[in-house]
């Protein structure tokens, strides 16, 4: 009778932990939902009304830039655009977002989510894998698919020593007292891009750094 009741209770508190873990899991996938949904909300609206006029919008903030084509952390509150750099680069990330239309490679590209105003770049990855080749900026960014894209764009200060500002290979484009850094990897099978990027930038006054 003793073994009997001892096997009943083993049987009951075994059912109780299933039933707290059950109860666990339920709760980590609510609060897993509800996380998901804040950040949805973060990233897909546009806060705050900019200062300024004519067709500068306010970007959402992202406070670090990612880093050798490293995902990109949650947007946060939106700044108010100060600054002439501020304004320029987001004006060139609206104009990069007009090309989707006409460049399947960038369906995913938003000026919302690419322009990183604390830091003054503008980054975008579609399609791409890690890097198979080795030395040179290129093996140590993500490469892209046949049909993706890689680049990096931003305004720096000509002292900066920072690895991806010294490459001797990319052209040397200035924009008023910064330098312009402009880093691009295109699929084989893409129409090319890097032109038309360049545009942009020429007609938002970036130049080569020896004109003046």
């Amino acid at each position: 009778m003793v073994a009997i009741e001892i096997r009943f209770v083993l049987r009951y508190h075994r059912a109780m932990l299933d039933k707290k873990r059950r109860q666990s899991l339920v709760a980590l996938m609510a609060l897993v939902t509800s996380a998901s949904a804040c950040s949805t909300t973060t990233d897909g609206a546009m806060r705050n009304t900019p200062k300024h006029k004519a067709e500068v919008q306010t970007p959402p903030a992202q406070q670090v830039s990612p880093a050798q084509g490293q995902q990109a952390p949650p947007a946060q509150a939106s700044p108010i655009l100060t600054s002439n750099y501020e304004k320029t680069l987001w004006n060139i990330a609206l104009a990069i977002e007009k090309l989707k239309g006409r460049f399947p490679q960038l369906a995913d590209f938003s000026a919302r989510q690419g322009f990183y105003w604390k830091q003054l770049v503008i980054f975008y990855a579609y399609k791409t894998h890690r890097a198979r080749r080795r030395g040179g900026w290129g093996g140590a960014v993500p490469n892209p698919d046949a049909d993706g894209v890689w680049f990096h764009l931003d305004f720096h200060d000509p002292k900066s020593k920072a690895q991806i500002h010294t490459q001797p290979v990319v052209a040397k484009l200035r924009y008023r007292e910064k330098r312009v850094m402009f880093l691009i990897l295109e699929g084989a099978k893409t129409q090319p891009l890097t032109g038309e990027i360049q545009k942009i930038l020429r007609d938002h006054g970036a130049h080569p750094k020896n004109q003046h």
